[in-house]
């Protein structure tokens, strides 16, 4: 065998075992997501094949391309990425991301690098494809059983992993039942040929059966749909290949999918009913939160109201900006108002206004060439070559998977492997068609080789670049995550910094790791301050320097994103808390940070009221009225705004405002007991004793260890003449904080048959 092909035979076996350990790898630490785990993967796996493919092209000195008009489409997805990076800005956003969103141009790129491997490599021999098949199906198979072991074994270690009993191996519970749906479908196409031969038969069965009963335990009607359209086809294709006077022979095969379409349609309609009616222990609770098809066509209409923004789009992966802009009025007044979407109602979609004019042509393009191949495949009466009959269960399969970038948004893994699938697909019909290859020379001297060498590197260089910088990107979040988690379980500092530096390190232009940087810095700050002794000038001096560091790392989020309204709110919340501690320019600092979180993010209360807070420190009490009222504009349950507007109503002396405030804050945050101490406090000092003493138990049963509570529910209850609540009340207020001699006085006045503030000191 000559050398080349032995490298080719390595990358063959890397894309086999990308595909078939993909669907249940993970990693299995708590502080790297599934997602994360995905992208990990896939960059060193196809890093690896193409190192292996390029390699072995070296040897032969030749690169043979099929002239396959799905594999030149697909050229155009990655191209209307990068053209629409570059018009927009060329940021990490676009390029990157945090490593697991797909609407990145590293993500296309990997997805198209995937393809394209396959399609280079897999229709060179026969032989590879029916391997692989059976491989993902295996590994599918383990995905499966993962599952059922978490389901039926929740306490199992597998639970520190997956989140809940929706956790699976794959990604999202929804995602999961995609490839449950895909496995179905292929384990029974393909128990019809040859590839089914001996115990494989009862394998392809067995994995039919559990995942038809997962799909149930899912209940998703798009799934069921999509399945029901699989089986309408076949039905379809199956009288048209064997002809009405033929139907006969072949009834069962029909029988088979007219019942399977039927059930899908059944399942589809009543699924959820049905769903109702299982064992609380067969419930599987997964919440899935996406913009709808108004909501995501709301955005884009105005996202693309511009002729630069309608052809070339806003740029790849900046939905969530857009979401922020132009999000509907109505969202506000939902529990996700302040949920970041990172995409759309579906893929398609969201590329559509990401890339505009450019990514819907790329798209439309791409595939109408797929569905043209389709159906010129899965239509054809008769195949010249033997190996054909595995052509329609691809073409099946890989229209199954890409017609849920339509309806839904695919996760690295799914993307992966619809990509992969359409690769073999592509590389099946070369065996069948057997289409004339493109062929060009490399590493000589003359012109045309100087150029095929100069494509072949840019090829292979990017693909490292790309699997590069998504697993430095990736490992960087991870390590985020880490930290975040380290210091909510043990509140040390100094291991969770190091960990924000490794992140860091491994990525600079990370500016959410820049924003974790901020809060650690707000953290040691007030840690110093309380240590620090103005007299000493080497804590002074560690006090600035932890003041500029965490300034500095504020600026840099600006410096990398500054379109994110995240990083203007972490710099305002910085300079807010600066400007607390009256240092010098803080407050202007952090107005003018307010000021541009809102301009990213004008459907967001939260600047507004961040705002109303500087308007506090300002002594300017109408202010920060006006930027509370505008606030509950955009959002009317914003209980924050109606407390803070309380405060500034009682510090007025406007009790009766206040105490409407008060009233709306409890409404709106009814489980709250700050909201209920509020209210109390207002209503206590306002007079009115009933109502105060009632607002104060509702606080004191959410939070019975609510110190201040108990001392307003104390007072009004002595008030009403009460004593012995009163009393009862600051006994527990004393139990919880001993010796507070304000206290130990009220209590001794009632234990006396005096007013509970008689000589005592009215404060705690």
């Amino acid at each position: 065998m000559p050398t080349f092909q032995r490298f080719d035979t390595i990358s063959r076996y890397l894309l086999i075992l990308l595909i078939a350990l993909l669907p249940f790898f993970f990693i299995p630490v708590a502080w790297i997501g599934i997602a994360q785990s995905k992208v990990l993967f896939i960059a060193v796996l196809l890093a690896l094949a193409t190192l292996f493919w390029a390699i072995a092209r070296i040897f032969e000195g030749v690169v043979r391309i099929p002239l396959s008009f799905v594999l030149g489409a697909s050229a155009l997805l990655p191209l209307a990425y990068a053209v629409s990076a570059l018009v927009r800005g060329w940021n990490t956003l676009s390029i990157v991301g945090s490593g697991v969103e797909q609407d990145t141009l590293a993500a296309i790129c990997m997805s198209i690098a995937t393809f394209a491997l396959f399609v280079l490599l897999f229709s060179k021999e026969f032989g590879w494809v029916s391997l692989t098949l059976r491989a993902f199906l295996c590994g599918a198979a383990i995905m499966m059983v993962l599952q059922i072991v978490h389901l039926a074994l929740p306490a199992a270690p597998l639970s520190a992993i997956f989140a809940g009993n929706s956790g699976n191996a794959l990604g999202s519970w929804h995602e999961f039942c995609i490839m449950v749906g895909f496995v179905l479908i292929m384990c029974l196409i393909l128990s019809e040929i040859d590839i089914a031969k001996e115990y494989w038969n009862y394998f392809f069965w067995g994995c039919s059966l559990v995942s038809f009963m997962l799909l149930v335990l899912g209940g998703f009607s798009d799934i069921w749909i999509a399945l029901a359209c699989v089986s309408l086809l076949l039905v379809i294709h199956r009288t048209y290949l064997y002809g009405l006077k033929n139907i006969s022979a072949h009834w069962q095969q029909i029988a088979w999918w007219t019942a399977l379409f039927c059930v899908s349609v059944v399942l589809a309609i009543f699924g959820a009913r049905l769903q109702n009616t299982l064992p609380s222990s067969l419930t599987v609770q997964s919440v899935e939160v996406r913009p709808s098809w108004q909501g995501t066509f709301a955005v884009g209409a105005k996202a693309l109201a511009n002729p630069v923004a309608l052809v070339f789009g806003a740029g790849p992966n900046t939905f969530t900006r857009q979401w922020a802009l132009y999000k509907p009025a109505s969202v506000n007044a939902t529990q996700f108002w302040n949920s970041d979407f990172s995409a759309g109602v579906s893929s398609i979609p969201t590329s559509l206004i990401t890339l505009g004019i450019l990514g819907a042509a790329a798209w439309i393009f791409f595939l109408g060439i797929f569905i043209w191949t389709f159906a010129r495949v899965f239509m054809r009466r008769a195949f010249s070559s033997p190996h054909a009959q595995i052509v329609r269960p691809l073409a099946l399969g890989a229209l199954f998977l890409l017609a849920f970038f339509a309806l839904y948004v695919p996760g690295p893994a799914l993307s992966v492997l619809t990509f992969a699938f359409i690769g073999l697909f592509v590389a099946e019909i070369s065996h069948v068609d057997r289409p004339q290859h493109f062929t060009f020379s490399i590493l000589g001297s003359e012109w045309k080789e100087i150029v095929g060498t100069v494509v072949f590197g840019a090829f292979v260089l990017s693909i490292f670049a790309v699997c590069i910088t998504s697993a430095r990107v990736t490992l960087a979040e991870a390590l985020i995550d880490k930290s975040v988690a380290a210091y909510a379980n043990s509140q040390d500092m100094a291991y969770s910094d190091a960990l924000i530096n490794q992140a860091l390190w491994l990525y600079p232009s990370d500016d959410r790791a820049h924003r974790a940087a901020v809060e650690l810095g707000l953290l040691e700050l007030q840690q110093l301050s309380r240590q620090s002794d103005p007299n000493n000038a080497a804590m002074k001096a560690q006090l600035q320097s932890a003041l500029e560091g965490t300034i500095q790392q504020g600026l840099s989020a600006i410096s990398i994103d500054s379109a994110d309204y995240q990083n203007w709110l972490e710099l305002a919340s910085l300079y807010r808390q600066l400007a607390g501690a009256q240092v010098p320019q803080a407050l202007e600092n952090a107005r003018t940070a307010y000021e541009r979180a809102q301009s990213a993010d004008p459907t967001s209360p939260l600047p507004l009221y961040g705002l109303a807070q500087l308007d506090i420190l300002s002594n300017d009490s109408a202010a920060a009225l006006k930027d509370l009222s505008a606030a509950v504009q955009l959002k009317p349950d914003f209980a924050p705004a109606y407390y803070l507007a309380s405060q500034v109503y009682a510090l007025q002396n406007d009790l009766k405002d206040a105490a409407a405030s008060a009233t709306l804050t409890v409404q709106y945050a009814p489980d709250d007991p700050l909201s209920w101490y509020n209210l109390g406090a207002i209503l206590y000092t306002q007079g009115t004793y009933a109502d105060a003493a009632t607002s104060e138990e509702k606080a004191l049963a959410l939070n019975s260890r609510y110190a201040n509570a108990l001392y307003v529910e104390g007072l009004a209850y002595d008030a009403l003449n009460r004593p012995a609540d009163a009393l009862k009340a600051f006994e527990m207020l004393d139990a919880l904080d001993p010796g507070q001699s304000a206290v130990q006085a009220i209590i001794s006045n009632i234990n006396k048959g005096l007013p509970a503030l008689e000589k005592a000191t009215a404060s705690h």
